[in-house]
């Protein structure tokens, strides 16, 4: 996977290069905790070269010595705990905060869900439509000799225009801790950058999930059955204009495709792939993926986030189902010092966000 480019938003533009690179630290610091985190070889580019350690004490320093210049105060004869109550100095760190948060969150989402949502940040106040392609073949008829032509046909395409709505995270900090430099702003980010990525990624499942209901009886099957497995991806990719069909599950759903209990009569090596992987790579033809699942956050029973009995079967390289739309940039507002009687200071990070679940491509839905 490339280098992601940081988004030209206008306000990132505007920063000076030491600015923009402060923001770049700041995503390189997070994909390369994902890549410790989950060992994910998509983020594989972002862990070479200065350990995370060491990434994450350079990104803390940058981020500081930045916002005092972008503040335009002078540090002389001051200390930096005596900076930091400058309103100018925080506006100016979250400003560069949220920039970096701004790229992160939707390059996370659609480095996720890449095969079967499509993912869109506009600005403020701009559309967010979506056009939905008709995926209709023409109908060929016979005709009688002498006949000039058919019933005359036209396809329309549809639109979809999603409305994104605030979320936010609230996060409280004693003002002690913040004057002593003790917040490790790069895990700072990378916490709410994953908060928000799972409340995304549970938004996202949910509604695929909920569109079982109205799938037709044909897209959908009540149970697993290696029959109806196949039948069910013919389907997708038939419907789907010949579309190569892939399976998504979590591991638990997915480990419940095999072709029998006994792994021997079906291949040398599938037993062992099973067991290693926790289900198989292919079954009949169609590769099968691995959703991550999500626990429901501060659940004090660690409860999934994520349904782990549904298989969906998506055609790659046509309309994706899913469509998910930010608008803006992440906003984050903090409270003044002072203004809570125990001296904690609270930052407000906001991002909106819309997802849906339509596209003129077919889906299916095997329950399991």
């Amino acid at each position: 996977m490339a280098k992601m480019d940081v988004i030209n938003s206008p306000k990132f533009l505007a920063f000076s290069k030491d600015e923009q690179d402060v923001v770049k630290a700041g995503v390189d610091l997070y994909k390369h905790y994902l890549h410790l985190t989950k060992k994910d070889a998509r983020y594989a580019e972002f862990a070479t070269g200065k350990t995370y350690e060491e990434k994450e004490k350079i990104f803390n320093e940058s981020l500081v010595r930045e916002s005092f210049k972008r503040a335009g105060v002078s540090q002389a004869n001051f200390s930096d705990s005596v900076m930091m109550q400058n309103p100018n100095v925080k506006w100016a760190m979250f400003a560069l905060i949220s920039e970096a948060l701004s790229v992160i969150i939707p390059s996370t989402v659609l480095d996720n869900f890449a095969q079967f949502a499509e993912v869109r940040n506009v600005g403020w106040g701009d559309n967010l439509k979506f056009t939905v392609p008709n995926n209709d073949l023409f109908i060929v008829s016979k005709i009688a000799q002498g006949i000039r032509r058919g019933e005359p046909q036209r396809l329309y395409n549809s639109d979809l225009t999603l409305t994104p709505v605030p979320h936010e995270v609230t996060i409280q900090e004693d003002f002690y801790r913040i004057l002593a430099g003790k917040i490790n702003w790069g895990e700072w980010i990378s916490r709410i950058a994953q908060s928000i990525e799972t409340a995304i990624s549970t938004d996202v499942y949910n509604a695929f999930y909920g569109s079982y209901a109205n799938l037709n009886a044909k897209f959908k099957e009540a149970a697993f059955d290696k029959d109806a497995f196949v039948k069910l991806a013919q389907r997708v990719q038939a419907s789907n204009r010949g579309a190569r069909t892939v399976v998504f599950g979590t591991q638990i759903a997915l480990s419940k495709v095999i072709p029998d209990a006994d792994f021997v009569k079906f291949g040398v090596g599938l037993g062992e792939e099973y067991t290693r992987m926790g289900f198989l790579g292919n079954f009949m033809g169609a590769d099968l993926y691995k959703l991550d699942q999500r626990i429901k956050p501060n659940d004090p029973d660690y409860n999934f986030a994520i349904q782990d009995d549904a298989l969906y079967f998506v055609s790659v390289g046509v309309d994706r189902p899913v469509k998910i739309g930010f608008e803006g940039n992440v906003l984050i507002n903090q409270s003044q010092f002072g203004a809570n009687a125990d001296n904690t200071v609270d930052h407000n990070v906001q991002q909106l966000w819309d997802v849906a679940v339509v596209s003129s491509a077919k889906h299916g839905i095997m329950k399991v």
